[in-house]
């Protein structure tokens, strides 16, 4: 833009601002799912849509439409359709739809009186595990009651919760917590899978073969007054028993299972930071050693689809990175990337892309191009390219 038509930005500009939120590469990599959010400027609401971008470059195109909020998009593992949450049947709650990719309308595949966390497809993409808080009594009973309807916001007194309400979140059920259901991916079916219980699980994972789900838990006596005491738990995805994941004290989130099984990446924050270890697990899934530590903080770990490369997301200065490691040499220091903007959400491709595909990568260190050395780091180990999901600059449209 000329000089002279430069301006100082204005709050409406803010309006013409257009976020990635969300991104996930395709199981042939050849295009990417992502989220799209905007703010409507007449109704001051947000709205997010879908959108598909090839990865060897082409024009992307939107893949849903409508004002209401589409977000968390999840390829199926065959790459025939796309699950993703929206909230367009009522414009509140989000449900799960699913929408092939070839076309055609999205289908609703729950209809849950309550909130949906996050959720993955079983690696045979018959069904999908989620984590889900279901409503109240109370509020239930005022959906379904004109007359307390009409009473507007009734207070409410909290007797089991130190934290009864969270930024962002808003007021927290009293007697519901988080549970793990497992959903029919045809039928829509929910079944629950852990117990109604006064304890939340989340950061769920499903084993490489789906006979198991891993998930992180504080069951202390007070989770709220104890948030150091959470551990990893397993249990069978039929239902059954769940099982404390022996790890050193104090919190652990996002576990992630190698696809060979042989590893079960997650996150400990104990230290001050979020560093990552790894625990190593027979056939049987039983922890066979102590945890490994990487010896560096970051969160967000996505496995190489042959197991051989473990990338996260790691934070210093005001600067994101998107880190490399090798599970079978914790020791070495992993392979380090930057980006111009904000990384988040890893996800690979069950292919190796094109070398041209990387573009813009930095090394941390020495602020030199390192794309080169990423792409040769797992062409070593004949891993696919991994993809992070970088924060765009503004801009006025897609």
């Amino acid at each position: 833009m000329p000089a002279k038509n430069k301006r100082l930005i204005t709050a409406e500009d803010l309006y013409r601002f257009e976020h990635i939120t969300d991104a996930r590469i395709a199981p042939d990599g050849r295009s990417t799912i992502i989220s799209v959010r905007h703010v409507d400027q007449k109704t001051e609401k947000k709205y997010s849509n879908l959108w598909l971008y090839p990865t060897r470059g082409g024009k992307p195109r939107q893949f849903t439409y409508g004002d209401h909020v589409d977000s968390s998009p999840r390829w199926s593992p065959d790459g025939s359709q796309i699950a993703f949450l929206s909230n367009r049947k009522d414009g509140k709650s989000a449900q799960i739809y699913l929408i092939p990719v070839d076309g055609g309308e999205a289908r609703p595949l729950t209809d849950l009186k309550g909130s949906i966390g996050g959720f993955q497809w079983s690696p045979d993409g018959k069904n999908l595990l989620c984590a889900f808080r279901k409503k109240d009594k109370e509020s239930l009973e005022r959906e379904q009651d004109e007359q307390k309807k009409k009473l507007g916001i009734v207070a409410r007194h909290y007797a089991n919760r130190t934290f009864f309400k969270l930024d962002g979140a808003g007021y927290q059920p009293d007697n519901e917590y988080w549970h793990l259901w497992i959903i029919d991916a045809k039928s829509g079916k929910a079944t629950q899978l852990t117990p109604d219980d006064r304890y939340d699980e989340n950061d769920l994972a499903w084993s490489p073969d789906g006979e198991w789900v891993a998930f992180a838990s504080n069951r202390s006596e007070d989770p709220d007054m104890e948030p150091d005491l959470g551990e990893l738990y397993i249990m069978p995805s039929a239902g059954g028993e769940m099982q404390t994941i022996p790890t050193p004290t104090g919190p652990k989130f996002m576990p992630a299972f190698s696809p060979d099984g042989r590893f079960l990446a997650y996150f400990d924050p104990s230290s001050g930071f979020p560093l990552l270890s790894a625990l190593p697990l027979d056939e049987n899934v039983a922890v066979t050693g102590p945890a490994v530590g990487l010896g560096q903080r970051g969160s967000q770990p996505a496995w190489s689809p042959n197991s051989e490369a473990l990338v996260f997301v790691a934070a210093s200065a005001g600067r994101s990175f998107l880190m490399a490691g090798n599970p079978n040499a914790w020791g070495v220091a992993p392979q380090t990337f930057a980006s111009d903007g904000v990384l988040a959400n890893p996800s690979w491709s069950a292919v190796t892309l094109p070398l041209d595909w990387i573009d813009a990568w930095q090394s941390m260190d020495a602020g030199q191009e390192a794309a080169p050395l990423f792409v040769e780091a797992l062409a070593d180990t004949a891993a696919p390219v991994g993809a992070g999901t970088p924060t765009p600059a503004p801009a006025a449209s897609v």
